[in-house]
């Protein structure tokens, strides 16, 4: 029934489908990573703790941070994290370098 529906409508994505999400390693301290990462897997894959009371998403976490829906390229800091958009478009970021000291 989803095939059929997907045929007329467009990809439909449930609990069964993986979206594909990465984060690729750039050196030691700086990964690229997906906005729509959850915060948990980030919290995980980095042994960190960021809050998740605000956003589900890295890209939420980062916009709430700023206050404001950022420009590409925009830097900002949280504790020992150096966030920096790297895409940013429909009201959403889609990818964000994170540098870890």
């Amino acid at each position: 029934m989803e095939d059929l529906l997907e045929e007329i409508v467009g990809n439909i994505f449930d609990e069964y489908d993986e979206m594909h999400m990465s984060i690729t390693k750039i050196d030691p301290n700086t990964y690229m990573i997906d906005g729509l990462l959850s915060i948990d897997e980030i919290n995980e894959a980095f042994h960190l703790n960021l809050p998740t009371d605000n956003a589900d998403t890295i890209g939420g976490f980062v916009v709430n941070l700023l206050g404001a829906m950022p420009n590409d390229n925009e830097i900002v800091e949280y504790e020992n994290i150096t966030f920096k958009i790297e895409k940013a478009e429909d009201k959403r970021i889609k990818t964000l370098k994170i540098t870890i000291s």
